[in-house]
């Protein structure tokens, strides 16, 4: 936009505008925007929270285990013969698996823990009511996700993650694509296009 600066101005200025228009005129409301986006901020920061830990709890990949990885899979290469093309593969695919193995232990850690009583579901002093309409033996699944999303965003909030600039960035883009559609939404409602119009 540096040879378009008015162009560039003009987007700024109708987003803003846009969404004023939806803030102020009882749009957000009406479509509950804010719930929405309350959702968005919570399943955002527990799973941000999640990925954290795991990354913390799955540690470095050592030499050790790449070479003994290099070995699994080309058991007749000698080590040496290793390029740094394989070790980077190698390292990839290992951190990914222990990241992996840690966020399953997170869930599992939860899991073991929550106690379901006259469909309420408990665990460390958060409740949360299971659906009637769960089919039997899936509550502990259902308990597992609304818990661990409970939980996970109270200790992201603790950390202070929502004032992290990755999560304020896509907080931020969410709700304006969100204002958007409900701005488009509201100015369709008074168009109607005939057969004949399209035709001509």
């Amino acid at each position: 936009f540096l040879s378009h600066k008015e162009d560039l101005l003009n987007r700024m200025i109708n987003r803003k505008v846009v969404l004023l228009y939806v803030r102020d005129s009882g749009l957000a409301k009406k479509y509950g925007l804010e719930r929405d986006m309350e959702a968005f901020k919570k399943r955002y920061l527990s799973r941000l929270y999640v990925s954290k830990l795991a990354s913390r709890k799955a540690g470095k990949v050592t030499d050790k285990e790449i070479e003994e990885r290099f070995k699994e899979l080309f058991p007749k290469r000698k080590v040496e013969s290793m390029t740094d093309y394989d070790r980077a593969f190698i390292r990839n695919e290992l951190t990914v698996k222990k990241y992996d193995e840690a966020v399953q232990e997170i869930y599992r850690s939860i899991r073991k823990g929550i106690k379901i009583s006259k469909g309420v579901a408990t665990y460390d002093g958060i409740s949360v009511k299971i659906n009637g309409n769960v089919k039997p033996g899936n509550e502990l699944d259902l308990a597992t996700k609304l818990i661990s999303e409970e939980y996970f965003y109270k200790k992201a909030i603790f950390e202070g993650l929502d004032k992290n600039e990755e999560f304020q960035r896509a907080f931020n883009e969410m709700y304006e694509m969100k204002a958007k559609s409900i701005f488009v939404k509201e100015l369709s409602k008074g168009i109607d296009v005939a057969d004949s119009e399209a035709r001509r």
